[in-house]
């Protein structure tokens, strides 16, 4: 049962009370005091198992972050060509996702220390992030510690500080759920980004290494944000200003007005899904391993058409108190039978093969170009290819198929993911 509560809240300069006599301090924006009232906890991120499962090392198919309200799940695809601009591949199905603690014996100390989850790919198979949510999310990715989006270093380095010094404006360094259902690539140019590539951990050939000069991460990294709970009214002022800014006087009195259920709204029932943490992230995350190891980090493939969705929100409905960090590593599938004793995944789709089937590629219908992307750090970043060539290894010849691939239009995002997942059946876009 759902009913309106009333609370008298009174400004001080000294700290807020949120509980019994209500007090906000004269410099604390009025939504985060609600939301601080609220006691929510930081948000949860968890790997749920598959439903029959009762093996304790058993693999999940997505991230559940906040109780399910986002989930993040890897795909994997084609690789697609480096010689032309490309449209959307397609999705074969989700990687497998395993908890690193539950491998702790077998898996390399590095990626041990480093926890959170892993999943297995082939060197050079691609991937894409799928995302799907309830409730608005702001989510910056790293990939072996740099900004997908910006190509800024998660750690910032003396540039970045130096610009911020100096007043350069901060752009926008991630992405927004639902409007964002999922990321191909590091954002390189205006509607375009380069495909997820995965390569050995080590080789030169990763964005981390291109960007950082050197390479002590690996995998990729999620920061996710949530937005502020908004259900609440002070005397119809601006929740997102603070008493001072409101004029407020010390001793002043508002009535905070919101939404109350009376059953346990933040009950953290999970269903069996597996908490992990990343306790102590920026002490290990970032140490690097000189010996030889099954790891894989992320490179650069083909350019996709792919657009970066504009945040449009008021920039302060971020709750940043409750984002949650988390890190997924990439395990060598060659070794992953050896390490852990499980059949590994079976090899990624040729894109000849792919192709000599008649499968499309997709196209969203009029999708509308931003200025999200980090041209300028990303101008450095070689793909797969142009790494061959330069340290002369490979097999010389570019990456590309030998015949057309069909492309199929989707007139919204929403219908398209009824189209891009491929198996034994085609789906086409209009399904209902």
């Amino acid at each position: 049962m759902k009913r309106y509560r009333y609370s008298r809240v009174f400004v001080t300069s000294g700290p807020s009370s949120y509980h019994q006599d209500f007090q906000i301090n004269q410099d604390e924006r009025l939504i985060a005091f609600y939301n601080k009232y609220l006691s929510l906890e930081p948000l949860s991120a968890d790997l749920p198992r598959h439903r029959h499962s009762t093996e304790h090392n058993a693999s999940g198919s997505h991230i559940s972050i906040d109780s399910g309200s986002l989930t993040i799940s890897f795909q994997r695809t084609i690789r697609v060509p480096e010689a032309k601009l490309n449209n959307l591949p397609p999705g074969f199905g989700n990687f497998p996702l395993y908890n690193v603690a539950e491998f702790a014996r077998v898996l390399p100390e590095d990626m041990v220390e480093k926890g959170g989850l892993f999943l297995p790919a082939f060197e050079r198979e691609a991937m894409w992030l799928r995302f799907t949510s309830d409730k608005q999310f702001a989510i910056r990715i790293y990939v072996g510690g740099v900004n997908g989006i910006t190509g800024e270093p998660m750690i910032p380095n003396m540039a970045s500080l130096l610009k911020r010094q100096n007043g350069v404006e901060k752009k926008q360094d991630y992405i927004i759920v639902p409007e964002q259902p999922w990321l191909d690539g590091i954002a390189t140019s205006s509607g375009k980004v380069k495909q997820f590539v995965a390569i050995p951990y080590g080789s030169g050939y990763s964005i981390e290494h291109q960007i950082t000069g050197s390479e002590t991460t690996g995998g990729m990294q999620f920061e996710v944000i949530p937005a502020y709970q908004t259900s609440v009214r002070f005397d119809d002022r601006d929740i997102y200003h603070t008493p001072r800014e409101l004029g407020l006087s010390l001793g002043s009195e508002m009535t905070m007005i919101h939404l109350h259920e009376e059953s346990d709204l933040y009950d953290d029932a999970r269903g069996g899904a597996i908490t992990f943490g990343l306790g102590g992230i920026f002490g290990t995350l970032f140490r690097g391993s000189t010996k030889r190891t099954p790891m894989m980090s992320i490179g650069a493939g083909g350019t996709i058409k792919q657009t970066i969705i504009e945040d449009r929100n008021d920039p302060r409905i971020w709750d940043v108190q409750r984002a949650k960090i988390f890190n997924v590593q990439v395990l060598s599938a060659a070794r992953f039978e050896d390490i852990t004793n499980m059949v590994a995944p079976p090899p990624p789709v040729d894109i000849k093969s792919y192709a000599a089937a008649g499968y499309p590629f997709f196209d969203i219908f009029n999708e509308a170009l931003t200025s999200i992307h980090g041209s300028a750090a990303f101008k450095k970043v070689k793909t797969v290819f142009e790494m061959d060539q330069m340290l002369d290894a490979g097999s010389g010849t570019i990456y590309q198929p030998g015949a057309n691939i069909p492309l199929q239009e989707c007139q919204c995002q929403e219908n398209m993911l009824d189209c891009v997942y491929v198996s034994q059946i085609y789906v086409p876009c209009g399904r209902s």
